[in-house]
């Protein structure tokens, strides 16, 4: 399901994948942008962990999660909601570059992005 057009492109979210899909309409190509495993910093700490040992369980630890993304119409920004990962994901759509964004609180789940203005 398609849920966004930012540049002429279509977006498209991977939901159990941790994908973002980028359809583009000129050569008519889809890549993937994946979201990378994040720390999940509101349950475990630097330091819980040894160096190369893995988080153990990534439904709570790590796992990404897009959900509803929202282009903003004024940038060439994608605003994506990281349900699993407790954060907001910026994606520039030009060069692809990915930020995470803390969400107020733990608990949160962002579930949908809209942009106001």
């Amino acid at each position: 399901m398609t849920y966004g057009i930012a540049d002429g492109n279509g977006l498209w979210t991977g939901v159990n994948d941790g994908i973002l899909a980028h359809g583009n309409g000129a050569p008519g190509e889809v890549t993937e942008i994946k979201l990378p495993t994040q720390f999940p910093t509101e349950y475990v700490k630097p330091g819980d962990f040894a160096d190369g040992e893995e988080i153990p369980q990534p439904g709570i630890g790590g796992k990404q999660s897009p959900r509803r993304p929202y282009a903003d119409l004024k940038s060439p920004t994608l605003w994506v909601p990281n349900f699993d990962g407790n954060s907001l994901v910026r994606i520039d759509t030009r060069t692809k570059a990915l930020k995470y964004l803390a969400v107020p609180s733990s608990g949160m789940n962002p579930y949908e992005a809209a942009v106001d203005s």
